[in-house]
């Protein structure tokens, strides 16, 4: 017999199902979902929508043993009852945000810079936070741990330990300063990596169903899983949520331009 150590906190798990459910949403759709035009990331159907931008975030190794979990967890989920309410994401695009930049169409759906005004293109604003960066230093790379489900396919995150932590939020405040993007929430922003996007509510029962399953693989996959090694920060344009292109990385030694890092992607697949 398996003798469960880990299980998603009651409250949690309510909350987790009112998400699912759409329990307290006014809208058709789960966040992030739209019809085509009307500022979503995915369909209903689940389909890529346009969203451009640029953000601040960690790729998951693909060499890793964190990544290969990750995908043997993304795949089960996938073969579950009820997978087609959810859109999966590319392997390769697996990441921990760290700050979030400029995006959206039309851009600056969530959150503007005070060094531009509302408007200005996209190039501009990435050019802008590139100036900005070549004056800074970052770290040299962070520990984290996963920690729990935010959603069935999305893992929350944490330091490892304080001092990880608090390198985290830190990084945190230096990009607000250095994007001029004020979120108000250094502290209380929860990293996460996602692994799907919920396209359709589910019911009730469906959600507990889910629920259950997401939790057994957590249990079984990353509930016990040791400190987890990110590189430093990589600053990545996106066109869509299947691909992050880096084009700097801001580490101990500062900032430094990379070419955009396309063979990540070249074997991805959507499916």
């Amino acid at each position: 017999m398996t003798i469960r150590n880990w299980s998603m906190p009651e409250p949690k798990r309510s909350n987790l199902k009112a998400l699912l459910t759409g329990q307290n949403a006014d809208t058709p759709f789960p966040p992030a979902i739209s019809e085509p035009g009307k500022g979503g990331k995915f369909d209903a159907a689940g389909s890529l929508l346009k969203f451009p931008g640029n953000t601040f975030i960690c790729h998951i190794d693909r060499q890793s043993a964190f990544f290969e979990a990750l995908c043997t967890m993304q795949d089960r989920l996938k073969a579950m009852p009820y997978a087609d309410h959810f859109s999966f994401l590319p392997k390769a695009s697996f990441h921990m945000t760290v700050f979030c930049g400029v995006s959206g169409d039309p851009l600056g759906q969530d959150g503007w810079t005070d060094a531009l005004p509302i408007g200005s293109d996209l190039p501009t604003v990435t050019n802008s936070f590139i100036s900005a960066l070549k004056r800074e230093k970052g770290e040299a790379g962070f520990s984290v741990k996963a920690t729990g489900l935010v959603l069935p396919a999305t893992i929350e995150m944490a330091g490892s330990n304080e001092i990880e932590e608090k390198k985290l939020r830190a990084t945190r405040a230096l990009l607000e300063r250095v994007t001029g993007i004020k979120r108000g929430d250094i502290e209380s922003y929860g990293f996460h990596v996602s692994m799907a996007y919920p396209v359709r509510w589910l019911s009730p029962d469906q959600a507990d169903d889910v629920i259950k399953e997401a939790e057994a693989q957590f249990e079984d996959l990353l509930a016990n899983f040791g400190p987890i090694a990110l590189d430093p920060v990589e600053f990545c344009l996106f066109e869509t949520m299947h691909r992050y292109d880096t084009i700097g990385v801001l580490d101990e030694t500062g900032y430094r331009e990379t070419s955009a890092d396309a063979e990540r992607y070249e074997q991805s697949e959507a499916s």
